[in-house]
């Protein structure tokens, strides 16, 4: 029995070292394999930290100045931010711990900008990168006048509000343009018609409905956003855009005194003593131009009240800080396909409904209702008879006749007489408006293949 016990252990023995044969290469190398991969877990866990520092250096530098940010939306290469530096980064030791780079570049729109930032460890092994874009909310409105609104019976503004910082004074009989869209305004709006709750707006006579009401929206706002000139007479300076006709000139339609002279020649830029119509020269006829980085700026005080039948102007912005907008429109200007902002139809709800025959309008009621739906929004939709599709700014607009169809933004000091306008909001055009003192908002976050 004692060489039977004997001749089992011996087997045990040889199992188990055929087992360890067997299994113990295994383990080793799954150790070797799981150190490795924790090595390469802490180095590219640094590198993402790297490119966490990079970006937050890049959302600094951008937040530097107006004229930083400005500089990056219109894609200038700023130093230092251009992935032409190594920036390091040290542990509470002082020792490296690993180091990035950063670039600003203009954002996927303009007006916006995108902070890319790649970092590594200190060995170099590892590689990780990050991009954000951010963007400056601009004018989130329709229109926007700086003081008093004279809403008048042929004023109309789609898919985006009305932002009023004096008072609405609304037609004596409001009819269904005066009823959307929806109107922030700082003072109060006059001419409504009553309904059963008090409110802060409205004149002493009046009252409102405190849920939601298409004559007044409660809205707390302070001053108006600082547009950026200096940075639009850069920019018009630095477009090129075809001859203007002078209004205030001398000789016929063709003559050399009709040319309205830019400056530098061949710009966007006027200045004061040039007077434009919409019209092109020579010969005073048809105006088209269309170029969504071009800036026109007009110094001009004066009216501008002469167009062309069948002209048509798309750009960047139609700067005048001291005209009055008082041209017509015409059944012959050309028409314009644009996209129907996706939350559109927030300017035709009322209690979370389409249309309020209280209110006097209702989705049967206007030509457009379809387009103007829930169901409308991100689709195509054909604007008639379009003058401008831009950021618009005027000193006042004082116009009748002929219904005027702008696409865009139009924002003004003041509206005294706007008798037949329409305006049909563009979020792009709004994201891409350059204002003064104004914090940039995020629009998104996310990791890149990048290498360094």
């Amino acid at each position: 029995m004692k060489k039977d016990s004997k001749g089992i252990i011996l087997i045990g023995a040889i199992l188990t070292l055929l087992v360890l044969a067997i299994f113990l290469p295994a383990f080793v190398y799954l150790f070797q394999n799981e150190t490795k991969w924790s090595v390469k877990q802490k180095k590219t866990s640094i590198a993402f930290h790297m490119a966490e520092q990079g970006l937050d250096r890049g959302v600094w530098k951008m937040q530097e100045s107006d004229a930083v940010y400005t500089a990056a939306s219109t894609g200038a290469a700023i130093s230092g931010y251009n992935f032409d530096v190594v920036y390091v980064s040290t542990g509470l030791d002082g020792g490296k711990q690993g180091e990035y780079k950063v670039k600003l570049t203009t954002g996927s729109v303009t007006g916006r900008v995108i902070v890319q930032a790649i970092g590594r460890d200190k060995s170099t092994d590892e590689v990780r990168a990050l991009e954000a874009e951010y963007y400056k909310s601009g004018i989130e409105a329709g229109m926007q006048i700086r003081s008093n609104l004279d809403y008048k019976s042929g004023t109309r503004v789609h898919w985006g509000p009305i932002v009023c910082y004096g008072d609405i004074d609304l037609p004596n009989s409001p009819d269904n343009s005066s009823v959307f869209p929806r109107k922030m305004v700082k003072g109060y709006i006059d001419e409504r018609t009553p309904t059963s709750a008090s409110g802060p707006h409205g004149d002493s006579s009046e009252t409102w409905d405190g849920t939601y009401d298409y004559y007044c929206h409660s809205s707390s706002l302070d001053q108006p956003p600082t547009i950026d000139l200096d940075s639009y007479r850069t920019l018009a300076k630095n477009s090129s855009v075809p001859s203007f006709y002078k209004t205030n000139g001398t000789g016929g339609a063709s003559s050399s005194g009709r040319l309205a002279v830019s400056s530098p020649t061949g710009s966007g830029y006027f200045p004061a003593t040039e007077e434009i119509g919409i019209k092109a020269w020579p010969g005073g006829g048809t105006y088209t131009f269309s170029n969504s980085t071009s800036v026109i700026f007009l110094e001009a005080d004066y009216s501008l009240d002469s167009r062309d039948s069948s002209s048509q102007i798309f750009c960047r912005a139609f700067i005048a800080p001291f005209a009055t907008l008082s041209v017509n429109g015409a059944t012959t200007l050309p028409n314009r396909t644009v996209k129907i902002p996706s939350d559109a139809q927030t300017e035709y709800l009322y209690n979370g409904t389409h249309g309020n025959s209280t209110l006097g309008w209702s989705s049967a009621q206007d030509t457009n209702a379809t387009a103007f739906s829930a169901s409308g929004a991100g689709n195509n939709f054909i604007v008639s008879d379009v003058l401008f599709h831009a950021y618009c700014y005027f000193e006042n607009i004082s116009n009748s006749g002929t219904n005027l169809n702008i696409i865009g933004v139009l924002d003004m000091a003041q509206a005294t007489n706007p008798q037949s306008i329409s305006v049909y909001y563009d979020a792009d055009i709004s994201t891409g408006i350059l204002t003064l003192n104004q914090k940039p908002s995020r629009r998104y976050w996310r990791e890149i293949n990048a290498s360094w």
